[in-house]
């Protein structure tokens, strides 16, 4: 039975990386490796740069507002995501 999509080289560096979050605790959360990894299914590693940089622009700008120590890194992934999928077309 044939996969759906192929794993490659940048899916395997986003899974260990993940599983090594989750296993030391390197400040980071390993969900954030692991969703990166689903979109790296899709896309190679210079398209996911684009929402890796707005996902950290609109977690810099949250985390201006809201002056807390830590916060979830996956919504403003998902947002970036998004608007990277409305604006591809520009965007490359």
């Amino acid at each position: 039975m044939a996969f759906l999509y192929p794993i490659n080289s940048l899916n395997i560096i986003l899974l260990l990386l993940g599983l090594l979050c989750h296993l030391k605790s390197l400040h980071i959360g390993s969900g954030d490796f692991l969703f990166l990894s689903l979109f790296s299914f899709n896309h190679s590693l210079n398209v996911l740069l684009w929402p890796i940089q707005i996902a950290s622009f609109l977690g810099l700008v949250y985390f201006g507002i809201q002056k807390k120590k830590e916060l979830p890194f996956i919504p403003f992934l998902t947002i970036a995501y998004l608007i990277f999928q409305l604006f591809q077309s520009y965007l490359q």
